[in-house]
Parts: structure tokens; sequence; C-alpha cells
């Protein structure tokens, strides 16, 4: 790490809306009166920075350290609010998210070249035309907003029109304060590109719920959640809407049409989210099960899964929270044994989890000796309430105290012609092994 030397700034200027840091960078630059990048550098960051990555700064730790006493602006702000982490640190692995904090905070460098791959995507500064407009009424000047550099965006969130590319480069080598340029000195001096071009109404509305739904990733804080309660819920959801064995060339041949299908009118090799039959298990086959690999880390494929999947972000997030603490919802649970005093109620408050490869099983136990299991996980998802296995279940009766002839009595058997007393409570069975009393193989009614 680089000594902090004692100078502060002597000023600094206020931050703006969500403002790329390499705006603000620019408008001190100017304000300073710097001729040469190497000497600014040195001013903010206590080394030279000649190269630049525009939308993943490094030393902040030291630019913090040199800001003037009672600057409301620090390194934890910069990151969340005007880089382009907050679009990825929900989707990085916890060996990824560290690495490049360390490399924002203290400038460490990163091994993997995942970042690298996916800010190729974009090689120049956008803007919004519009958001220009808005920015000067309300600052004075228009400058570069962060959520406008997404990867692969090209409509502007809120204004929900084509974005404008400059020809300011994202990865650009500042050797002089002429090399710094804002926003507003983009637009004076005609350094303003072409507007994006979309091909059919099918791809404008994708890239407006992709602008909003990338961008609001700056706006809310979702729940804490590491890739592996992900990759169960991605599971668990691909397996309730009938994808779960990729490697089933019919199946995954079916899944390809429809995810196709689903985005039809949208270069997807814009995305890099090209689909090949041909090529086997593709990136979409692969994604949930190699889902810690870096390859597919990019933000982006999730959110082409979601919306596929039809679902929200936040939700999925939360719902996969939940999920890793309570795979069968929140207890208490029924008791199904007709003969106990607490039968339909839900009397049982705790339960034994064992975690399978792609289901969780769940051991219900009752005070009254009774217990039998689930196969979940259990969980509802938006508007849509995903089980995890039908009815069947194994049903343990445990430490009886009646003869194996009057079990069909007691736990509300009948035959085709009899009427059960409580039809949503029968339990059907058939004799199994005996372990701790007595094994059934029965039907547990479903009362979530």
């Amino acid at each position: 790490m680089n000594n902090i030397p004692d100078s502060r700034f002597g000023h600094f200027p206020s931050t703006y809306d969500f403002e790329l840091f390499y705006n603000i960078e620019a408008r001190y630059v100017h304000r300073a009166n710097f001729w040469s990048m190497h000497k600014a550098s040195r001013n903010m960051f206590g080394a030279p920075q000649l190269l630049r990555v525009l939308s993943l700064p490094k030393l902040l730790q030291v630019f913090e350290a040199k800001l003037p006493p009672g600057h409301r602006l620090n390194s934890e702000k910069v990151i969340n609010q005007h880089t382009m982490y907050s679009y990825f640190k929900y989707f990085l692995t916890d060996s990824h998210r560290k690495e490049l904090l360390d490399r924002m905070l203290v400038g460490t460098k990163i091994r993997h070249q995942i970042f690298d791959r996916i800010l190729n995507s974009v090689a120049y500064l956008c803007l919004c035309r519009e958001c220009v407009a808005d920015q000067r009424r309300e600052y004075g000047e228009a400058y570069w907003d962060v959520r406008h550099q997404i990867p692969y965006v090209k409509m502007c969130f809120k204004h929900k029109i084509p974005l404008t590319q400059s020809l300011v480069e994202t990865r650009t080598v500042c050797r002089r304060k002429e090399h710094m340029i804002t926003a507003e000195r983009a637009i004076n001096d005609e350094l303003v590109g072409e507007t994006f071009d979309l091909h059919s109404e099918e791809d404008k509305s994708f890239h407006i719920w992709l602008a909003q739904t990338s961008s609001s990733l700056f706006n809310v804080e979702l729940p804490p959640c590491n890739l592996k309660q992900l990759k169960e819920l991605y599971l668990f959801v691909f397996k309730s809407r009938g994808f779960d064995t990729i490697g089933n060339l019919s199946l995954r041949e079916k899944f390809y049409q429809k995810f196709t299908l689903h985005y039809k009118g949208v270069p997807l090799d814009e995305l890099d989210a090209v689909l090949d039959v041909k090529e086997g298990i593709n990136w979409l086959g692969r994604f949930i099960y190699d889902l810690d690999n870096e390859e597919y880390t990019s933000p982006i494929y999730h959110l082409l899964i979601l919306n596929f999947l039809g679902i929200d972000i936040a939700e999925f997030f939360k719902t996969a929270v939940e999920l890793d603490k309570s795979p069968f919802f929140e207890g208490p649970w029924h008791c199904f044994n007709p003969q106990c005093p607490k039968f339909l109620k839900r009397s049982i408050h705790n339960i034994w989890v064992k975690k399978g490869k792609y289901h969780v099983f769940g051991n219900f136990q009752c005070s009254c000796g009774f217990a039998y299991t689930r196969r979940g996980p259990y969980c509802k998802l938006g508007n849509d309430l995903l089980l995890g296995s039908e009815t069947s279940e194994n049903v343990y009766v445990s430490d009886l105290p009646f003869f194996l002839r009057s079990i069909p009595r007691r736990l509300n058997h009948y035959s085709e012609l009899d009427e059960p007393q409580h039809e949503s409570a029968v339990i059907r069975y058939k004799l199994g092994k005996r372990t701790k009393g007595l094994a059934l193989r029965g039907s547990i009614p479903s009362l979530i």
C-alpha cells in the first residue's frame, strides 16, 4: 500500500447524484488547474495513474485520507454510488467481491479477468440527451451518470430513449488535463457520437426493462446473499418449471426454444448470450450448475434468466435468503395424527433439516410420537406457490400403544366405499419396514 502524504486537498468539489467518479476527478483537475496528470494523480492518490479504467477507480483509501476535513465524500460512498461496484457486487463470489474491493481501495491487482471481459462491452462513455437537460437545469452543468455506463444498456432508465455514445473511451491514458473530459466539455467540444439504434420494438422494450432493472441495483439494498443460496433457488425454480435435467438433449432443446422465443427480436449476440443447440450444453445449460465459475459471473446472465422466468430481482434475493433460513416456511407446523389432541394444529415447533444436492429433506415430529418427512424446499416466489414435491411422504409412527389391526381405524383409513371423517387429513398407507416402531408409506395432506 502507498504511504499517505501529509498534504490534503485545499478544496474538493461536491458530488452530484450518481456522478461517475471520473467526472468528479475531471472537475477537480480543471478547477485546480493541473497541467500534468502525473502531478494531479500524485496529489489525489499518492501515485501516478496514467492508464485508467473509468468505471472502477483504485487507491480510494488514499484519496479519502486526503479529502478536506468535514467533506461528505468517503471511499464507501464513492464505491457504492459513483462506480460500477453496485452493479457487480450482488453477483460475485465472496473471493471476487473482496478482490474487487481491495483493488479499488488499495490498488491490488485483480487475478481474474472477469471484470475486463465484462467492461470491454462498453467502449465509450454514454449519456442521455434528456438527462443532460435535467442536469443543466438542476446543477448548471452536465455530468457522466454512472447508471448510463452499465454494460449492455442502451436505453435511459428514466426517459426511455436510446443513449448517445461519446468519443471518450472507458479505458484511456491520461497524460494531460485535456485528457480528463467531463460530460459538459464532451458536449461543448462535439465529442459526442451516434445514438444507439435498436432493431425492433421487442428489442426496445427489453432494453428499457434492462436499463430500469440494472439501474435499480444502485438504489436498493438487496438482502446479503451468496452464490450458493442463489444457486439453490435457481435449481429449485428450474425444476418447478420442468427444466431440471439440462443434460437431457430433448429437454435442453425445448428449453432453448422457449428461451429464444421469449427473446424474439432481441439480438442476443450483442449481449454475449448467443445460444447454439448443436454446441451441446450451452452457457444457459451450464449457468446453474457452474454458477461459481467466473465465466458466468456477468450480471447480464442473471438478468436474462430472471426476465425469462418472470421473477423480480429483489423478490428473488429475498426468497433466496428466506429459503436458506427456513426451507419449509415458518413454523410451527401441523400434526396429522388423528389420535393427537393437536390434530391439524400447528404444534410442531422444531424440525430436522438435511440438505441434498437438489432437494432439502425435513423431518417433522410431534410430541405425541407421530413424525413425517417432507422433501422440499417449499417457498412462495412472487404470486406462485412453489412446492418441492407432491404430498406423498414418508410417515413414521413410533411407540404405538395399540395393535397393528387397529391402525387403519385409528389413522382414519377408509375404503373406497367408506366416507372419511376428516377428508383433508386422511393418511393412505401401506406397511413398510419396522424401524423405531412402525414405518408407513403414506400421503400427508398439504395444509400450507
